[in-house]
């Protein structure tokens, strides 16, 4: 039976798409099993970053499963996107080096649209879903004029910093890659640094350095209250979306060998 692997950066990723699962360590990561009809789920929460994402992607790639999937919430580039919206990528690039010095690079192509019936079904269940191209920055973006310039710069319809990372270990394993995002900043949203930095390195949320931040208003209540509610509403999409791809084995459509 297929085994698909997962990496997600947060445990509410996580959650998200195998809340019922078993729960188990691997080689250190925390791991969810869901079973399907048809196979079975391994989703690892990686935590943020492309550095953390291949080292997670690394350990489901020594499995032998018969996908590698980078999934979770990102950031919106394109105008046109809400938050809650799903951006399936049909090819990633990535964005690394220092400010000024900063260089592009394809990091996938899927090289043909596998994903049509994907996006069709989603669609039909009311999603607002793009397929298109997903840029990977090796530092966050949070920023609406950085968001902007990226989106003119690369036609790129969502920002994240972990695709790109699962979809090089895939490439050297030989296994297809798939990418599904939820946005949920959108691309006129700022996220404040501070909130970012409320991330520990597993991907779970320090609440007090939250509660602190406010405290000290270095954090506005009223914009956290917003991002908190898109983040939400990303998560939910997320949920629904993968239950509906494995409700109807869609991931059986892009499991064949590149």
């Amino acid at each position: 039976m297929p085994v698909v692997g997962i990496v997600a950066a947060l445990p509410a990723e996580a959650a998200a798409i195998a809340a019922a699962g078993t729960r188990q360590h691997i080689a250190g990561w925390p791991v969810r099993y869901r079973r399907l009809q048809h196979g079975t789920v391994m989703c690892l929460c990686s935590g943020p970053g492309v550095e953390r994402a291949a080292a997670a992607a690394e350990v489901l790639a020594g499995f032998n499963p018969d996908i590698l999937v980078s999934t979770g919430v990102a950031g919106g580039l394109a105008p046109d996107l809400p938050s809650g919206a799903l951006v399936i990528a049909d090819s990633v690039v990535e964005l690394s080096g220092a400010p000024g010095k900063q260089s592009l690079r394809t990091a996938w192509n899927c090289g043909q649209n596998r994903h049509e019936a994907i996006c069709r079904l989603l669609a039909r269940e009311g999603f607002t879903v793009r397929s298109g191209q997903v840029l990977t920055s090796h530092e966050p973006v949070l920023g609406r004029d950085a968001k902007r310039a990226l989106h003119q710069q690369t036609a790129s319809l969502a920002v994240d910093m972990e695709c790109a990372a699962v979809a090089a270990v895939s490439a050297k394993a030989g296994l297809p890659f798939f990418a599904l995002r939820a946005v949920c900043d959108t691309f006129d949203q700022v996220v404040p640094h501070e909130l970012y930095q409320c991330l520990q390195d597993d991907g779970a949320i320090n609440y007090s350095r939250i509660i602190k931040n406010i405290l000290s208003r270095t954090l506005i209540l009223k914009e956290l209250l917003a991002l908190g509610l898109n983040h939400r509403r990303a998560l939910a999409s997320l949920k629904k979306a993968w239950g509906i791809i494995f409700q109807n084995d869609l991931f059986q459509m892009t499991m064949r060998r590149q």
